[in-house]
């Protein structure tokens, strides 16, 4: 990290050490080391922002880190960074995949959920949506973020709920014609985000 923030001009420099940040934090003590260096992470790649494989490397660390830290232990003042990588990077899907991802477990908390909402993580989810709707894998990570996302959406919202009630019916209607396991999972997790939009509408 030391050395990344040293040559933090260098893009190269900053991809192969992410590389390598990438595979260790497979290791759970690791992770904890790196938890401190979200913002570092996050720093570099609101320099780097339209280098997909920097994005995608910093992703898959937070990611790893997210995944098995407690909420309560994360600093989440780098979340405006994946919003803005989400809409930058919004033709690679594996950073829209990487960063609904994210979005999932850090919106299982209420108070996150705030947070990301007022940060457009919404809005860049749904235009990730209607630019990769064929792509299961965006879509499912997407509709999982979403779930917990609207929770709270009322009608002082109605643009954004009429936004993402058609964006997320689109998906329905185009992945219900395929008959496979992961289409079912999506059209689950898609119904899901309907319910919770019409239970916040009542």
């Amino acid at each position: 990290i030391k050395a990344m923030q040293t040559f933090s001009h260098l893009s190269n420099v900053q991809e192969c050490g992410l590389g390598i940040l990438e595979v260790m934090s497979k290791d759970e003590k690791i992770q904890e080391l790196l938890v401190s260096s979200t913002n570092d992470i996050s720093e570099i790649m609101e320099k780097h922002l339209i280098v997909p494989a920097i994005q995608e490397r910093a992703l898959a660390v937070i990611y790893s880190i997210c995944h098995n830290e407690e909420e309560s232990a994360l600093d989440l003042s780098w979340t405006n960074t994946i919003v803005n990588t989400m809409l930058v990077n919004v033709n690679n899907i594996l950073i829209q995949t990487l960063s609904c991802a994210i979005l999932e477990i850090l919106a299982s908390s209420q108070k996150n959920a705030g947070i990301i909402r007022n940060l457009g993580g919404i809005d860049a989810i749904l235009l990730s949506m209607k630019i990769h709707v064929t792509s299961v894998c965006v879509q499912m990570k997407a509709c999982a973020a979403l779930a917990s996302l609207v929770v709270g959406l009322g009608s002082e919202d109605s643009g954004l709920v009429k936004d993402t009630v058609m964006t997320v019916y689109r998906t329905i209607y185009v992945h219900s014609k395929y008959s496979c396991s992961n289409s079912y999972d999506l059209l689950e997790k898609a119904e899901k985000v309907i319910k919770e939009v019409i239970k916040g509408l009542k």
